[in-house]
Formats: structure tokens, C-alpha cells, sequence
């Protein structure tokens, strides 16, 4: 900026500067869609930038590709062709002249596809149907599985060897309906109804991979939303990840091939054999600390003065309590062997047997929580026992700890009394 003449002149970097940054604050040159043709196309340069032109009837804009967006663009394009792009407007400020970045571009007849994709995609976001609050959570450990998938198809193979290896206890019905075409969205949402009748645990739609164009039944809106409303759960396991469908999205797992969608579906009941174990032996080790510390209380109430009556009721508990512990250490014992033996030919039953096991073991430990309920101090009021105790709240033991006129404090079942000493005099030997 110089003055001259007292008129102040701008260089022409400055004006092009000015220019410059009136591009970069108008946001709505940030990211901007257009349509045209491409001319004046010569390839890459020697730094791997694609420079041309776009043109309509009336009018032509200078566009550039730079090298880093390049790599990302998976259409081939020439002169001639009608494309759609996605870019910015900046000025060149070294020549003063202002182009379009194109940072995506496809071909017009694809990209129209595209853009009512993505159109479609925004509104089913916008309400909320892929959010994650609304999943449905997959079951722990499923019996009852529908499989839904295209008819003669790998996917079926992959699906039947998977699931059995992993969880042999399952009943699996196969579904087949079409996977492709106009009339798939239909013909799935048929075979979903079907499936509903049944009342699986857990759904799997799927199908093997393909390219972008059959998988479009995955992207149906009416099917998008049959499956949004559905009240069981579904893994989706359509194509490979890099064509994930609105399908994919809605569902509540999602995996990019069948075997994905099996590890998800179910356990492997090998590790479902190892859980047991370590809940059966938790288990043991719960009932032996249990049983020592109810021991060790047992003794310590022996050692009062107040039982020493009554030790042969505490001896035939304690028998008691140890046969139990026996007969629960043999009974456990026997299930481990039982289980190791049988590891080999674990079938459908295995989950009735832990849920007996953890039923059996629950119930032998009830019993001895009422063993020694019956061995509560309290109990011994009940028999008409009562406890003396002086105003110190030291327990009397003898008649020697006793004074004519001395205040008491006699302890019964319901509560206690007071009393006054007026004799004290011992049993005739």
C-alpha cells in the first residue's frame, strides 16, 4: 500500500490477498456441490496434480485435483464426461485467477444414485433410527437361532459349519428368501414375517459379499424400517465392511462376513465347559469358607459359660454339620469327575445341567444357614434359659458373685427385668 498524489494505491499482491481472503470467509465456498462437464483435461502433472476445467452451456470454472485427493477417487474420468464433485472455492493468488478443489468426484449417472443414498441415509439419522439407545441386546447364551439368506448360497455353508462348531446345543432353521435385485427388499421383509411366527431368540440376515450394486436391497428404506421395529434381535452380516448398508446400520450387531456374525451370534461352548468349571469350583471354595467360619463361630459360643449344659446338643449338631459337609464335598467331587469324563460328549443338555448344579448347590446352602440359625443363642431362650448379669453388665457365674440386696439384671427371651437379691444360698452337696 503506497500513497501517491494523496490517493492511496494497492500493490497487486495486496488486492489479490483481499481477494483471497474473501473467498476463504464466505463459508458457503467452504463446500460446495456442482455439476459439469470436463475439458481441457491432460493428465497429472509432474507433481501428480489434475488440472482442467468444468463448463455447462453458458459458463466454465477452472478446477484442480490435487494429488492427496486423487488417491481417494475411484472413478476414471476424460474429457467429455458429465461427473458430479464435491470441493471448495479459493482464489490462486499468485495469478489472481479462483478455481474449485475437488476434493470427490463421480460419474453423473452414478453419483444421482449416490446422492439420493446419502439424501436417504441423512433422513433416517435425522430420525434416529440408527441410534444406539435403540438396539436390542444380543442373548448370552441362545438355543432357538432363524438364519435368514440367499437360497444355494456359500452363506449357508459358512453359516451351518460355524455354528455348530461354536454352540452344538443350538437349533438353527435356515430361512431363504432373494438377496439381490428390485424385488429383495420384498421378498426379505416376507421371509422376516415368517421368521416372527417362529419366535427365535436371535435373528441372522445375511449373505455373502458382492459388489456395491447388489447390495443395494440393504439400503431399502421400507426394509430398514421392518427391521428398526422388530422385537427380537438381528446381526446383520451383509457384504464386507467397506459396503456396510443401512441394513448394517439399523441392525442391532453388525458383522462384515457370516463367520463374523457367528462369533457374535454365540458362544463357544468350550468356553461355556470352562466357565462351568470355575463356577463349580467358586462354588466349592464358597461352601468351605462358609462351613469354617460357621466353625469357628460354633466353637467360640461352645467356650460360653451359658452352654456348657447343653454341649451334647452342640456335639450332635457339629456331627451333623460334618456329615453334610462330606456328603457335599462327595457330591461335588462326583460332578467334577462326572463333567471331566463326559467333556467329550457335551450335548444339548449342558445348559440344564448348570442350571441344576448352581440350583443344588443353592439349596444345600440354605440348609446350613438354618442349621445354624437353630444354633443362635437366642434359640436358647426359647428353652426357658435365661442369662444374670449386675449393673456393670458383667455376667454372674456363681452364687459368690452375689449380695444380699444387690440389684440384678435377669435376661429372658422377651427382654429383661431387674431384681433384687434377697437370699443366697447353695445346693446342699
Amino acid at each position: 500500500m503506497e500513497e501517491i498524489n494523496n490517493q492511496i494505491y494497492l500493490s497487486i499482491s495486496e488486492i489479490n490477498d483481499i481477494i483471497h481472503d474473501l473467498f476463504a470467509n464466505i463459508p458457503q465456498f467452504h463446500k460446495i456441490y456442482l455439476k459439469g462437464e470436463i475439458t481441457n483435461y491432460r493428465g497429472p502433472n509432474r507433481s501428480g496434480h489434475h488440472y482442467f476445467a468444468l463448463k455447462d452451456e453458458n459458463s466454465l470454472i477452472n478446477a484442480v485435483i490435487f494429488k492427496y485427493d486423487y488417491y481417494s477417487i475411484k472413478e476414471e474420468f476424460k474429457n467429455g464426461d458429465e461427473v458430479l464433485i464435491c470441493g471448495e472455492i479459493s482464489s490462486y493468488k499468485v495469478n489472481g485467477t479462483y478455481q474449485v478443489i475437488i476434493h470427490s468426484l463421480t460419474q453423473y449417472g452414478k453419483g444421482i444414485n449416490l446422492l439420493k443414498r446419502e439424501q436417504l441415509k441423512n433422513k433416517l439419522l435425522k430420525e434416529g433410527l440408527f441410534n444406539e439407545e435403540h438396539k436390542l441386546p444380543i442373548p448370552l447364551y441362545p438355543i432357538k437361532i432363524a438364519i435368514v439368506t440367499g437360497k444355494n448360497s456359500a452363506a449357508i455353508e459358512d453359516f451351518r459349519f460355524n455354528l455348530i462348531r461354536r454352540w452344538p446345543i443350538g437349533q438353527y432353521k435356515f430361512y431363504t428368501c432373494l438377496v439381490q435385485g428390485e424385488k429383495a427388499p420384498e421378498d426379505i421383509i416376507r421371509t422376516l414375517k415368517e421368521v416372527i411366527l417362529d419366535k427365535p431368540e436371535l435373528i441372522i440376515l445375511g449373505r455373502g459379499g458382492g459388489a456395491s450394486d447388489d447390495l443395494t436391497p440393504f439400503d431399502n428404506e421400507d426394509l430398514v424400517r421392518f427391521i428398526y421395529n422388530l422385537n427380537i434381535p438381528l446381526i446383520s452380516a451383509i457384504g464386507h465392511e467397506i459396503n456396510s448398508t443401512f441394513v448394517d446400520y439399523v441392525s442391532d450387531k453388525h458383522a462384515s462376513t457370516p463367520t463374523g456374525a457367528c462369533e457374535i451370534a454365540v458362544p463357544n461352548y468350550l468356553d461355556v465347559i470352562n466357565d462351568l468349571h470355575q463356577i463349580e469350583n467358586n462354588l466349592h471354595d464358597k461352601i468351605v469358607r462358609i462351613i469354617q467360619n460357621k466353625q469357628i463361630k460354633l466353637n467360640s459360643l461352645k467356650d460360653l459359660k451359658v452352654f456348657q449344659d447343653i454341649s451334647n446338643i452342640f456335639l450332635e449338631r457339629q456331627i451333623l454339620l460334618n456329615n453334610y459337609r462330606i456328603e457335599m464335598e462327595q457330591k461335588i467331587s462326583h460332578l467334577i469327575n462326572l463333567k471331566q469324563t463326559n467333556l467329550e460328549n457335551i450335548n444339548k443338555n449342558i445348559k440344564e445341567k448348570l442350571l441344576n448344579l448352581i440350583n443344588h448347590n443353592h439349596l444345600k446352602l440354605l440348609n446350613y444357614d438354618k442349621i445354624i440359625e437353630t444354633l443362635n443363642p437366642n434359640e436358647i431362650f426359647k428353652k426357658g434359659y435365661s442369662v444374670l448379669k449386675d449393673l456393670n453388665n458383667n455376667t454372674i457365674k456363681s452364687i459368690n458373685d452375689l449380695t444380699i440386696n444387690q440389684e440384678i439384671n435377669i435376661y429372658l427371651k422377651e427382654g429383661k427385668a431387674k431384681a433384687v437379691v434377697k437370699e443366697v444360698s447353695p445346693y446342699a452337696k
